[in-house]
């Protein structure tokens, strides 16, 4: 019947074809095949006429389309329904004639057919917008795009018509040309975003073509708009059709977006010179519509623009008519479109940093003109004062965060590093701003703390000042805020050893008063006061640190200048635990080899110092320094004998005249007789230990000599310092320590006094539980041999005990609190010399050294008068009887005339003991004797103890 119908239409001749056509056009009822084969010979015989049967065509598509969606009641979730008859017999009858002519002859109807396909497409787009259910709004979603998508080309009529439309498309790409590319900028431009889908599906199928013949297109208006004679509003539209057909394109086909663009700057199809700064200055006008396209196309240029290709295109640019007057707009342009960019935007600002430093361009062998770097130069200062105010505005709720500072806060570390290592002010002043702006959004702990630990020098310090000068009047509580979090890295384990040690130092040059940095008074005072808030992070860096590790030393010193304060030190747990702390760490240092002028022991000294001019921490200090300087882990530090002694061989040696492996006792007594002046029996004194064990085995201190006196000097110089009295020259580190009573606290030295006793005590537990001040009867010493020697080997093995004796014998109250140490040594020497055989006190040079020492403390303790206190003198002229004789005299007088409760001084603080009762002429018979019996070798030491009477007139 169709082909029936098609004959009579060709008996027709043109003329009744046009009428019927136009006459049709005023009918009622809908399209047949009468109608659609009439149109078709017209289409087919008048050239001028079609238009007017394209145009019939569409409505004939609306029609059909309106039909489906009637049918299926708009719910496009399932499958379309199908047209009536009629309609589906019209359109498969012109969908088969518009390809035939596509086939007999595409050059000629593809252009045509092209235009009119996606023209309608358009139209029926719009029409039925409101059927599809899809929101209308710019800037669909990638589902909605692919439901919207789904629904149309499930329409028959409309699937038809993109049948034809790809079929005229590839015909004009085949061909070389471009008209299919403006029929679908203008018919995107007027009906979107409901046409949308039709770019997805075409871009879909033919994307490299369609990205690059769109991009070119809208490039050749865009360059006729600007340099000619091309109307504003048309070329703004399909600017706008440009930025919507890539930006769908770009969610899928990215790469070929960014591969055209740099086609197209780098091929740019101008033959005036200009081609490349055209180009470039349009694709900046697609990206200022389209944040998509920023991100998309940010890295590519980043990578393409170097220094050469830079000068070119500034060279091109200044060939532009007006291009001075363009220049601030381009500018400015630029500056708005790196304030919307986000990904690679930290790289861009690196780009521009690296543009504008003339330092960085000086060494490329073709550095940017002078011209275009100060071009740069206010790009990134427009740039700064545009991201400043972002960051300065207050934010909604739920606003989300600026891609660019959200990019550079991803990266401030980065920028922390690069400040630091910039030389140029210009360039510091601009990442300065930078880090402003990420502090202020919310970055600012983080930025402060890689700050602290990265600045090794202390120039670099300004930065910190200018940062934190800025950002603190914007953001309250600033310090408290950059310390907690400073801490909180170093106690989870986020800093290495020289970010620490960074952190610490620096923390110390904004804290020290010594340190002149111009603005950091103030925030002297607040950090003062916000480190007394992280005392106890402090005291876990100086107890877990390795003293090598400089971190700990700088932590004590902060520890000391804080101590400084004229803040009052209540006794708590805080202070318990800061002596604790610092005690273990000075005895660190000495394990470590430290000695009283290394840095770190200064600094520690200065700490334990500081924190003793409390009484109550003073009692701290004291007893936790006693007491651990007798365990026998630090007590070799001193001299402790723990091991064995050692020959070369490393076997165990004895000298000791009992060894079954050397000698006989039968050989060394008769060689002992042999050479004894005695007559009679001369016994050999054997040191045999427990009966049936052998030998007594010899010990030893692993550490040398020296290391032991050096270890002896640091303790003994931290307690002098210590018990001085607060403010005197003796207190502060350096300061000369004068042995006077005036210079020291008689309090401090009275507590010292009781904690040395405790020491000892703790030391050789049981000894000391009958302890009194009092010095008994002389033979008393029979029962006490045990704790005497106890105590003796206590002070032979910790030799800074001497010292501390000699120190409370600035204060005779202090000094018989340890009355009993004193008692026990004389002791111990009295049964010595009683016993000793030899002909001479000095063959006994170690015991004689000892006495000595005794007689001396009790001289400067005031508990001997004169001449009494100086027999220590005549010691090394004495045989060891002697020495026996007048040290018993020095216990009877202790014995019978104690350290009264109140003594009696004169006005030079001298004792007076002949005020107080107490007889000397008595305790100088022994002497006197001595003296006569040995006239010859002391005739000169007679005036010393005998005093010259005066002369009867």
């Amino acid at each position: 019947m169709v082909k029936d119908k098609e004959d009579q239409v060709s008996k027709l001749s043109t003329k009744q074809i046009v009428s019927w056509f136009i006459a049709s056009g005023h009918a009622s009822g809908g399209f047949n095949a009468e109608r659609v084969n009439n149109s078709i010979a017209l289409l087919r015989r008048v050239p001028a006429a079609r238009y007017a049967v394209l145009q019939r065509f569409t409505q004939l598509f609306e029609e059909a389309t309106r039909n489906c969606m009637d049918q299926r009641n708009m719910d496009y979730s399932g499958s379309m329904y199908g047209l009536s008859h009629e309609l589906n017999t019209s359109i498969q009858i012109v969908a088969r004639t518009l390809n035939e002519l596509l086939e007999k002859n595409g050059r000629a109807w593809a252009p045509i057919l092209c235009e009119w396909s996606i023209e309608s497409l358009g139209q029926i787009s719009s029409c039925f917008k409101k059927g599809t259910s899809i929101a209308s709004s710019s800037g669909h979603s990638n589902n909605q795009l692919n439901e919207h998508m789904k629904f149309w080309t499930q329409s028959f009529p409309t699937r038809m018509l993109m049948n034809l439309y790809r079929y005229c498309l590839k015909t004009l790409i085949d061909q070389g040309t471009e008209t299919c590319m403006d029929s679908l900028l203008i018919t995107s431009a007027h009906h979107a975003p409901n046409f949308d889908w039709v770019v997805a599906d075409i871009g879909n199928s033919f994307p490299s073509e369609i990205i690059n013949r769109v991009l070119r297109t809208g490039f050749k208006d865009f360059v006729a708009q600007q340099w000619g004679q091309q109307q504003m509003d048309e070329d703004q539209s399909k600017m706008k059709s440009v930025v919507r057909i890539l930006e769908h394109l770009s969610s899928r086909h990215s790469d070929r977006v960014q591969k055209a663009m740099i086609g197209l700057y780098q091929t740019p199809s101008t033959n005036d010179g200009t081609g490349q700064i055209k180009a470039i200055l349009y694709i900046m006008q697609l990206l200022s519509d389209s944040p998509l396209l920023i991100r998309v196309s940010t890295k590519p240029f980043i990578d393409v623009l170097d220094d050469a290709n830079l000068n070119t295109l500034h060279t091109q640019f200044c060939k532009l008519p007006n291009y001075e007057t363009k220049l601030n707009a381009v500018s400015s342009l630029a500056v708005h479109l790196i304030c919307q960019s986000s990904v690679e935007s930290f790289r861009l600002i690196q780009f521009l940093l690296k543009a504008s430093d003339s330092n960085s361009n000086s060494r490329q062998s073709k550095p940017l003109d002078k011209a275009l770097r100060d071009i740069f130069c206010q790009l990134m200062t427009s740039l700064l004062q545009d991201l400043l105010k972002i960051a300065m505005r207050k934010r909604v709720v739920g606003e989300k965060e600026n891609g660019v500072v959200a990019e550079l806060k991803t990266n401030y570390s980065k920028l922390c590093d690069e400040i630091l290592k910039t030389k140029l002010a210009e360039r510091r002043n601009w990442i300065l701003t930078l880090l402003k702006i990420i502090s202020i959004r919310g970055c600012c702990c983080s930025v402060f703390c890689r700050l602290l630990c990265e600045i090794s020098a202390q120039c670099d310090i300004a930065v910190f000042l200018n940062l934190y000068s800025f950002i603190s009047g914007v953001i309250p509580g600033l310090l408290e805020q950059i310390l907690e979090f400073s801490f909180s890295m170093i106690s989870d384990g986020r800093l290495t050893r020289k970010q620490i040690k960074n952190m610490m130092t620096n923390l110390w040059r904004l804290l020290s008063r010594n340190v002149d940095i111009p603005g950091s008074y103030d925030l002297q005072h607040k950090l003062h006061k916000s480190l007394w808030n992280h005392i106890k992070h402090l005291r876990t860096l100086i107890s877990n640190s390795n003293p090598c590790n400089e971190s700990a030393s700088i932590s004590v010193d902060i520890l000391a200048i804080l101590l400084t304060a004229p803040v009052a030190l209540a006794l708590d747990i805080s202070h318990y635990s800061m002596c604790m702390s610092l005690g273990s760490y000075f005895f660190r240092l000495l394990h470590y080899g430290r000695v009283n002028n290394d840095a770190s022991m200064i600094s520690c000294r200065k700490a334990l110092v500081h924190l003793s001019q409390s009484p109550d921490t003073f009692t701290i200090v004291c007893q936790f320094i006693l007491e651990n300087s007798v365990t026998q882990a630090n007590a070799i530090l001193f001299g402790r004998r723990t091991e064995e002694v050692k020959d070369e061989d490393g076997a165990p040696k004895t000298n000791h005249l009992c060894s079954e492996q050397r000698v006989s006792l039968l050989s060394q007594h008769r060689s002992q007789v042999a050479s004894s002046s005695v007559v009679g029996f001369t016994p050999v004194v054997v040191e045999a230990g427990l009966i049936g064990s052998g030998p007594k085995k010899k010990k030893s201190c692993p550490l040398s000599k020296s290391a032991q006196v050096t270890n002896n000097e640091c303790i003994s110089l931290l307690l002098h310092r210590c018990c001085c009295k607060t403010g005197s020259s003796g207190s502060a580190e350096g300061g000369v320590i004068h042995d006077t009573p005036a210079m020291f606290d008689e309090d401090k030295l009275v507590v010292l006094g009781s904690k040395l006793l405790e020491a000892v005590t703790s030391c050789y537990p049981g000894s000391l539980l009958h302890a009194d001040t009092a010095w008994p009867d002389s033979t008393f010493r029979k029962y006490t041999v045990e704790r005497d020697l106890h105590i003796f080997t206590f002070l032979d093995e910790h030799p800074f005990a001497w010292n501390i004796l000699n120190l409370l014998a600035n204060s005779p109250k202090a000094l018989w609190r340890c009355s009993l140490l004193l008692r026990s040594i004389s002791g111990a020497l009295l049964n010595h010399w009683e016993s000793s055989r030899d002909e001479r006190a000095t063959t006994s040079e170690y015991h004689l050294r000892h006495s000595i020492k005794v007689i001396e403390v009790l001289e400067k303790g005031q508990l001997l008068p004169e001449p009494l206190c100086f027999i220590g003198e005549l010691f090394g002229m004495l045989s060891p009887y002697e020495v026996f004789l007048l040290m018993s005299d020095v216990w009877k007088f202790i014995n019978q005339h104690p350290l009264p409760q109140n003594p009696v001084y004169n006005s030079t603080r001298k004792r007076q003991f002949q005020s107080e009762g107490a007889p000397i002429q008595p305790y100088l018979v022994t002497i006197h004797s001595i003296l006569h019996a040995n006239i010859t070798r002391m005739g000169h030491m007679y005036s010393r103890f005998v005093p010259a009477k005066p002369q009867q007139v």
